[in-house]
C-alpha cells in the first residue's frame, strides 16, 4: 500500500516537473529546457529495485549476466545472480567491489569511482538512454549541460518509436558532438542518443515504472558490439533501505577475506565479520555451499568404496576357508 501511494506521489511530481518544463510543439524550444526537462525528470525517480539483464556481444564473443540493482539516487548496488558474480557497491564516496569469480580466494577491492578499471556494472540506473551507459563517474547531472562549456542546438523534430521527438545537438569545443532525440510531451523520454561512433536506442513499455527505458541497445558498428540493458522488473521502495544496505557488512563477505585498495596500491586488512580488520586471520571461511560440496563428496566416494570394500573382505574370508581346508 505504501509503495503504491509512494508511486502515484512520485508520478504526480512527475507530471508537475514535466509541466514545468512543457513545450509546445508549434514553437522551437530552447534545446537547454529540453536537456533540464530530461534531467528533472531522472531526478525524480524514487529509491527502487531492479532486475536486469545485462547482454553484451561482438563479432566473436558474447555474454548474459543478470543483476539485482538497488539505489537511492546516485547510491546503488549491484549484486550478480550469476554463478559466482561480484556485487558492487557505490555509496557516494567508494567503490566496494566484492569479487567471487575465485571462490578459493575471494577479495573485496576499494576503488574512487573516478578510478574504473574494472568493467563491472556499477552505473547509475538514472543515466539509460544516455551514451556512456556504462560509466561510474556519470549520473543524472550529465543532462544538465553548462552552456558556457559546449553549444546546443534545436535541430528540429524527427519521428522516432512513433513519436514525435526533438533532434537536440550538444557539440563540444573539439567539434564533437552528442545527439538526443527527446519527446517533451512523455516525460522528456530520450528515444535515442548518438555520438563518437555509437548510437543508443530506448524502448518504453512499463507505465507503471515511466521514469526509465525497459530496454536499452547500444549499438557500435565499427567494433560489431552490441550491449542491451533489459528492466525485468522495477519496483518502488517507499522505505528506502535499511542504512547499512550499502557498507561492506551487508554483502555476506567469508571472514578473512583480503580487503584491497586500489587507489593506495596496497592490501589494508581482511574482513573479521563486522570490519576491516589490520589484524592477520590464517584462513577464509568456507561458504555453507562449499561444506555442502565436500558432504556430497565425501558421501559419493563412501558409495562407491563401501561395495569394493564388501568385496575385499568376502573374498579374504573365502581365500582363508580355502586354505584350512587344505590343510586339514
Amino acid at each position: 500500500m505504501k509503495d503504491s501511494c509512494l508511486v502515484a506521489i512520485s508520478l504526480f511530481c512527475l507530471c508537475l516537473v514535466t509541466n514545468v518544463y512543457s513545450v509546445s510543439s508549434d514553437t522551437h524550444p530552447d534545446p537547454h529546457v529540453l536537456l533540464n526537462g530530461v534531467a528533472s525528470v531522472r531526478n525524480s525517480v524514487p529509491p527502487s529495485s531492479l532486475k536486469i539483464r545485462h547482454t553484451w556481444s561482438d563479432s566473436v564473443h558474447s555474454a548474459t549476466n543478470y543483476y539485482d540493482v538497488d539505489f537511492d539516487h546516485e547510491i546503488r548496488r549491484f549484486e550478480s545472480t550469476s554463478d559466482n558474480g561480484t556485487w558492487g557497491i557505490y555509496d557516494g564516496n567508494r567503490v566496494k567491489l566484492y569479487d567471487k569469480s575465485t571462490p578459493s580466494t575471494p577479495r573485496v577491492i576499494l576503488y574512487n569511482v573516478t578510478d574504473m578499471v574494472n568493467t563491472e556494472l556499477l552505473f547509475d540506473p538514472r543515466i539509460l538512454g544516455g551514451l556512456n551507459i556504462n560509466l561510474w563517474t556519470e549520473n543524472a547531472a550529465m543532462f544538465n549541460i553548462n552552456t558556457n562549456d559546449f553549444d546546443l542546438y534545436n535541430m528540429g523534430v524527427n519521428r522516432i518509436n512513433n513519436y514525435d521527438a526533438w533532434h537536440v545537438r550538444v557539440e563540444y569545443p573539439s567539434g564533437d558532438y552528442v545527439d538526443y532525440w527527446i519527446d517533451s510531451d512523455n516525460w522528456f523520454r530520450i528515444y535515442q542518443c548518438e555520438g563518437n561512433g555509437s548510437r543508443v536506442r530506448s524502448i518504453y513499455n512499463n507505465d507503471k515504472y515511466p521514469w526509465l527505458p525497459s530496454e536499452v541497445i547500444l549499438e557500435i558498428p565499427e567494433l560489431a558490439i552490441v550491449e542491451t540493458v533489459v528492466i525485468l522488473d522495477a519496483v518502488v521502495r517507499s522505505n528506502g533501505f535499511p542504512s547499512n544496505h550499502w557498507e561492506l557488512s551487508s554483502m555476506d563477505i567469508p571472514v578473512g577475506t583480503e580487503i584491497e585498495d586500489y587507489t593506495a596500491q596496497r592490501m589494508i586488512g581482511y574482513w573479521n565479520g563486522a570490519d576491516i580488520s589490520v589484524d592477520f586471520i590464517p584462513k577464509v571461511e568456507k561458504s555453507s555451499k562449499s561444506n555442502n560440496t565436500t558432504v556430497y563428496f565425501v558421501l559419493i566416494v563412501s558409495a562407491l568404496l563401501l561395495p569394493i570394500a564388501w568385496f575385499g573382505i568376502a573374498y579374504g574370508k573365502k581365500k582363508r576357508t580355502k586354505t584350512h581346508k587344505h590343510n586339514w
